[in-house]
């Protein structure tokens, strides 16, 4: 949601949202999707 909140110019000029600065779509694949979707898969074994 942070990512797409810091995106929308017209959302954060009227609720500006300190710290989305680090959200990057590449930080979210590879620090949360990516880790995630190798623990599901070794868990369903």
């Amino acid at each position: 949601m942070g990512l797409l909140v810091k995106s929308d110019s017209a959302f954060t000029a009227q609720h500006p949202v300190a710290g989305v600065a680090h959200l990057t779509w590449g930080r979210f694949f590879a620090a949360n999707l990516l880790p995630v979707t190798i623990g599901n898969v070794i868990g369903e074994r």
